[in-house]
């Protein structure tokens, strides 16, 4: 029987994070750009708003030669450009289930954005686990993905993963590759998070590896809802069959801001404000060390943030200094102990006060 789970962050999301007179430390975006900002920035997309109509774009014309161009990549591999790396999940995972009318397998980790468990359980997927261990300092547990790769249908990796900020070892995702290959299994890696000038794509690393990619993120377009699926053509194909049943395309705002950011992606990139970011993160946790431990980020936009003396409500306090950062255990369902997810893609005054009021709490509690 097929299963719908509440989803739990998004709906968190719903409740709190359009509250007036928040610092909100819960997103995982990047601090969104203004309209104004992109049009300054890009003169194509100044002559696209004025001068376009509010058609069906042709993303044969406009964000497929993009996304070509941003992954350096030959014609071979196919790309399907979504509304969101959303539905870019739900295209890929609907494609891989028509293949197949007997039981499928799937691995996610743990904690994980809570798409792919729903998604997953929606389409008659058998899910198992492998999981970033709090007791390891949430570092991946790479025994627990090879042995899910030695048995399972399909792999999914978050690289760089969504809340830790952890990077996999691209060699040990090559070896993930491998071992799905001769099973015939396949291996979708979510760079949702991921920067060029930080980390290097694993599309083409091998042939049964499918990439998912977003503008939301690291680049500050949340609201352009535009992302990505990239690999084998003959599955992708696949996907743009359910895609057309579905929303049919990406929008024409989509194609037109989207083709001109991938094609000189650093200039809308908020590489240097994470970068910044993270410095001030990690400082702040090395003074306050003795209330709170945070992971390590090697890319990203969210660190998980553990109080050394966890308490009940401790939620509510934060909510009370404005404070907004997202429950693991609720949104994440996942781990144990009072755990936090905390974006730091926002600009440094928020996120400075955002960690001061955090060191208040802490402090107090």
């Amino acid at each position: 029987m097929r299963q719908l789970l509440p989803f739990e962050l998004e709906d968190f999301f719903v409740q709190y994070e359009h509250r007036p007179g928040l610092i909100n430390l819960a997103s995982s975006d990047a601090m969104p750009w203004a309209l104004d900002e992109l049009r300054t920035r890009y003169a194509v997309v100044r002559n696209r708003l004025e001068k376009g109509a509010l058609g069906y774009p042709d993303v044969r014309a406009g964000l497929i030669p993009s996304l070509r161009a941003y992954y350096n990549n030959p014609a071979a591999t196919e790309f399907l450009p979504t509304s969101g790396a959303a539905e870019a999940i739900f295209l890929a995972m609907q494609a891989i289930r028509c293949e197949s009318s007997g039981n499928l397998t799937v691995a996610i980790p743990r904690p994980a954005y809570g798409a792919y468990d729903g998604i997953a359980r929606l389409l008659a997927y058998e899910p198992c686990y492998y999981s970033y261990d709090a007791e390891r300092r949430w570092e991946l547990n790479r025994e627990q993905l090879l042995e899910c790769s030695g048995a399972c249908d399909v792999v999914i990796v978050t690289n760089p993963h969504n809340p830790t900020g952890s990077v996999a070892e691209p060699r040990f995702l090559d070896n993930v590759a491998e071992i799905l290959q001769s099973r015939g299994g396949l291996l979708i890696v979510d760079e949702v998070f991921r920067l060029p000038e930080e980390h290097r794509t694993r599309l083409e690393s091998a042939p049964n590896v499918f990439v998912i990619g977003s503008l939301s993120k690291v680049y500050g377009l949340p609201g352009l809802r535009l992302g990505w699926v990239a690999g084998q053509k003959t599955l992708v194909d696949r996907m743009k069959t359910i895609q057309q049943y579905l929303s049919l395309s990406v929008n024409w705002f989509a194609d037109a801001i989207g083709s001109a950011v991938l094609m000189d992606p650093l200039g809308a990139s908020r590489h240097q404000l994470l970068v910044d970011a993270r410095t001030t993160v990690q400082r702040w946790a090395q003074v306050n060390g003795d209330v709170a431990s945070t992971t390590f980020p090697s890319g990203g936009t969210t660190v998980i943030l553990s109080p050394k003396r966890p308490r009940d409500g401790l939620f509510d306090l934060l909510l009370n200094r404005n404070l907004l950062l997202v429950p693991g255990r609720r949104c994440f369902g996942w781990g144990d102990g009072a755990w936090f997810r905390l974006g730091y893609g926002t600009s440094q005054q928020v996120l400075s006060e955002g960690l001061d009021a955090l060191e208040s709490v802490l402090r107090r509690s």
